[in-house]
């Protein structure tokens, strides 16, 4: 594994789910390693992990706070977490906490160092030359089938 690469981990689970109080729980998450090497590659870089919510709880109005770093418990990455409602006028809102249980997918860890960051212009030119091939070949497509298609013929009609 290059230190200098972004890498992210497979999906993590909850471990233990602990109620705080009527809009917080307590959460212990869990990620396992690939193989040996990416284990060690995690004990040496335990303080640079960071924690990303799966989208799916975060669309339904689910937050997450870290409470410290990652750490090492035995052959997996553990991370306390604090889970809540952030909005209560979420149609989930009656039993959101029944959707975070022992097992449940909860997110990924992620290393991103800075030399494997693009700069902010080289991301927003990315993302211009994207759109400007995708758009250039959208045009050749339709250009190709204007000189291939019979002429349409069509009325005119006046609107009153």
């Amino acid at each position: 594994m290059n230190p200098d690469q972004f890498w992210t981990s497979l999906d993590g689970q909850i471990l233990t789910v602990r109620n705080k109080d009527e809009r917080t729980v307590s959460l212990t998450l869990a990620f396992w390693p690939r193989n040996p090497a990416e284990l060690d590659f995690l004990k040496s870089h335990l303080n640079d992990l960071h924690f990303s919510e799966r989208s799916s709880l975060a669309r339904i109005g689910i937050e997450m706070l870290n409470h410290g770093k990652p750490h090492l418990e035995g052959h997996q990455i553990q991370l306390a977490a604090d889970a809540f409602i952030y909005d209560d006028s979420f149609p989930n809102f009656t039993y959101w906490k029944k959707l975070l249980r022992p097992g449940s997918p909860i997110g990924r860890l992620f290393h991103a160092p800075t030399a494997a960051k693009l700069a902010e212009a080289e991301s927003k030119i990315e993302v211009l030359r994207d759109v400007i091939a995708k758009q250039s070949d959208a045009i050749a497509a339709l250009e190709a089938q204007a000189m291939t298609a019979d002429p349409i013929e069509c009325e005119v009609v006046e609107i009153p």
